[in-house]
């Protein structure tokens, strides 16, 4: 996961286990029954995402409290942390935590399988195809 040493390096070696172990569970579920049953592969995948932007969540709050100088490398997500607490923004730390899961997510599966989950959402939501068309097409 390359990309969660360039995002996130301070977290520690066992978040970033937990981390892995996460998204494995959510991968694991994502195209499985939407049946929300302890048990069942989908409500692992559910678990998995709520346990990975915990620890997104709280490498964000673990950052914001650090204490930066001014000649300290900036990661990541020093540069989303100054972009959420600029006045004129639309992101907030719930966007910001969802744009490092995607962008982990893109990371840690293939092209062929995020292709794949793209196909699926879009056809699960056709109105977000046809925005999507409308937004390329003008």
């Amino acid at each position: 996961m390359i990309a969660l040493i360039c995002i996130m390096p301070f977290i520690l070696m066992a978040k970033k286990n937990n981390l892995r172990g996460s998204f494995k569970y959510f991968m694991d579920g994502l195209i499985s029954f939407p049946i929300n049953i302890p048990g069942t592969a989908f409500h692992a995948c559910l678990q998995g995402r709520k346990n990975a932007m915990k620890v997104i969540k709280d490498a964000f709050i673990e950052r914001q409290t650090s204490v930066n100088k001014p000649n300290d490398h900036k990661y990541f997500l020093d540069y989303m942390i100054e972009e959420i607490n600029e006045k004129d923004t639309i992101l907030n730390q719930a966007i910001a935590a969802d744009l490092v899961f995607v962008i982990l997510f893109a990371t840690f599966e293939t092209t062929s399988t995020s292709i794949t989950m793209a196909t699926k959402f879009l056809s699960d939501h056709p109105n977000v195809l046809e925005e999507l068309t409308v937004i390329f097409l003008n």
